[in-house]
């Protein structure tokens, strides 16, 4: 039985979800269910769609949880899990989802600290960013959401999309770019 769930590393929460202690599982599901909705929602843009395909990435992390092999953290595994399942399940709904969906229900709240722009207010400031963001093509929106919004290192994001090192940072750079001029 796990003792303090906070401090019980991820590695050994899945060691004993293999020695079958399922409430483990429940752990790591309680510890990344928020991250995985984020992922999939900013993939999607439809809360409800979104919730369900949560549902399937951690059915699929369950059933495959013997493929993980500890070679990176777990979270940049279930980020890459969470990713592919999102755009799989994407392509197969037609696109019947508007930005103004998306902003509804996006609950992520991009800056939390005071800023020194002054004729700018927060929300002014988080409504110019997210509509510049959601105007950027999916693979910008992407890789500007890995690594600044969910803090992924450059080698995380490499496992997450299957990329070498090179080809993150400049897909990183040129969408830094285009959103620079969207929000100029």
């Amino acid at each position: 039985m796990v003792s303090d769930t906070n401090k019980t590393s991820d590695e050994k929460l899945i060691e004993e979800v293999f020695n079958g202690n399922i409430m483990s599982f429940s752990i790591l599901i309680d510890r990344y269910s928020s991250f995985v909705f984020q992922i999939v929602i900013k993939i999607t843009g439809n809360r409800e769609f979104a919730e369900e395909i949560t549902q399937d990435v951690f059915l699929k992390v369950y059933k495959n949880l013997h493929k993980f092999q500890f070679k990176s953290k777990f979270s940049t595994w279930l980020y890459r899990v969470a990713y592919t399942t999102a755009i799989s399940a994407n392509r197969k709904v037609p696109k019947l989802f508007l930005v103004e969906d998306f902003e509804k229900h996006y609950s992520n709240e991009i800056y939390e600290e005071e800023t020194e722009v002054e004729w700018l207010d927060k929300g002014q400031l988080n409504m110019a960013f997210k509509k510049a963001l959601s105007d950027l093509d999916e693979a910008d929106n992407l890789i500007i959401t890995l690594y600044y919004l969910n803090e992924q290192s450059i080698d995380d994001i490499c496992t997450i999309l299957n990329l070498r090192n090179s080809a993150v940072k400049t897909r990183l750079h040129r969408a830094r770019t285009r959103l620079k001029k969207l929000l100029i």
